[in-house]
């Protein structure tokens, strides 16, 4: 048992603090690879070929969909780690979720592709700004606070690396 988890965590706390963000990275991975499947389609069916990403204005929202995604899953994905570990594997789990739920919602709603006001847009960007802000800053006070009440009980006696 000591090998498989080296820091005494009990089994049921390290299995929630890997599986719920584990269960986010999943679903966020394969909406980047739906999203993926997605642009190609629409670059057959609108005729833009590659490496182009102009041309019919349906497919540019599609593609720029799918680069706002692709620019959000580097926060995301590590984000939901850091929180479930130092502030809560539920609420990893609720807001890594909430932030899938929010992509799909956008990736879903046809219509916003030819208006641009649609209540379903501006669901969207409230639900995935807050829960992927909600994960960002919740994983760093979460850590700050880890680092400052370990540094803190030990004081000055930090170990130092010294030459």
């Amino acid at each position: 048992m000591s090998r498989l988890f080296p820091l005494n965590i009990p089994l049921v706390a390290a299995s929630d603090r890997f599986l719920f963000p584990s269960i986010v990275t999943c679903g966020t991975l394969a909406l980047w690879t739906y999203q993926a499947y997605h642009v190609g389609n629409a670059r057959e069916k609108y005729g833009v070929r590659r490496p182009a990403v102009v041309g019919h204005p349906i497919f540019e929202k599609i593609y720029v969909m799918y680069q706002d995604t692709v620019e959000q899953i580097p926060a995301i994905i590590p984000s939901a780690y850091l929180y479930s570990f130092f502030v809560s594997p539920v609420g990893s789990l609720a807001l890594g979720s909430s932030w899938i739920l929010a992509r799909l919602i956008h990736l879903i709603d046809e219509d916003h592709l030819k208006e641009e006001s649609s209540v379903k847009r501006l669901t969207h960007i409230i639900l995935g700004h807050t829960a992927g802000a909600g994960l960002l800053l919740g994983s760093m006070a979460g850590v700050a606070l880890h680092a400052y009440r370990r540094f803190a009980l030990n004081g000055p006696s930090v170990p130092t690396l010294t030459l």
